[in-house]
């Protein structure tokens, strides 16, 4: 199997002549990322009810809009021609919206149940949470616990010497074990996310899979993705891990511009070579993969 400097050479030599087009077609892409900020920054997140109607409508964006413009902008990637004379011939921007014209239904589907999947494996992260709340209740007396939050927010609130060593003092008096609980806690998550990794790397060529093959059964593709990624995982981290300067780069063009549409510009330059590369491990992976009509259905 390749490694990471093939692939994003490979992706490079792919988006030759048609890197520009590309980048507007990444900044059509991210057309309802900009729609969701705007709709989010209309609502008072101090409130409860405009935090939550604010995430609603955030959600409806990312099942309807953003997940389907991905496959799109994959699809876009994949049909880039450098040989093309004009821009319209280089790049098809139509692409875009391919899943709402292709087969929407099913993009639909099957995007909806890997974002749904994804959230039931996240509910074990909060099993730790659950259990520490448990054990305080069943264990801790309520005028410990009462006199641990005041001193805790005394100190947040005048963060003085004074205030710091009387916190100390009441832990060490009533909580003596408090940081090895605290680090048990951190590692208990810590491992509780482990399986929300691994399902999350295992559901990562469903776009892919959708732009190359718009009416595969739901089944069909989970197990193709499976397939895919079976072995691999690791390998497609180090492929992620690989662009982490990139991504800093852009974070630190937001840090020092406080632009959000600087950032922006700088992330859609990033993403054809990033998500060209993702492409690239995709194609190579499915190549060598055979087609199992009685495992993933009629092509």
């Amino acid at each position: 199997m390749y490694n990471s400097a093939f692939f994003k050479f490979t992706a490079r030599e792919k988006l030759k002549n048609c890197y520009f087009v590309a980048v507007i077609g990444a900044l059509i892409c991210m057309l309802p990322v900009y729609i969701r900020q705007l709709i989010s920054s209309m609502f008072n997140y101090e409130l409860l009810a405009g935090r939550l109607i604010a995430e609603g409508i955030g959600l409806v964006i990312e099942l309807f809009a953003i997940n389907l413009f991905m496959i799109g902008f994959i699809k876009m990637l994949m049909e880039l021609n450098p040989s093309g004379e004009k821009p319209r011939d280089k790049c098809r921007y139509d692409l875009i919206v391919y899943s709402y014209r292709s087969n929407f239904k099913n993009a639909l589907k099957i995007t909806v149940l890997r974002e749904l999947k994804i959230f039931l494996w996240a509910l074990i992260v909060f099993i730790p949470a659950a259990i520490a709340i448990f054990a305080v209740k069943l264990f801790v007396p309520l005028d410990s616990l009462k006199g641990l939050v005041s001193v805790l927010s005394d100190f947040s609130l005048n963060q003085t010497e004074e205030n710091l060593a009387a916190a100390q003092e009441f832990i060490n008096l009533y909580f003596p074990h408090l940081h090895m609980y605290s680090l048990i806690y951190l590692a208990a998550t810590v491992a509780a996310s482990i399986p929300l990794i691994y399902k999350s790397y295992q559901y990562a060529m469903i776009p892919m899979i959708l732009a190359d093959n718009p009416d595969i059964k739901s089944k069909a593709a989970f197990k193709r993705t499976k397939d895919i990624m079976d072995g691999f995982r690791f390998r497609y981290f180090f492929i992620q891990l690989s662009f982490f300067v990139y991504i800093m780069l852009a974070g630190l063009i937001l840090l020092y511009s406080g632009s959000v549409m600087v950032y922006i510009i700088a992330k859609a330059v990033l993403m054809p070579y990033q998500y060209m590369t993702y492409l690239e491990f995709y194609r190579q992976r499915n190549s060598v993969i055979e087609y199992n009509v009685e495992k993933y259905g009629e092509d």
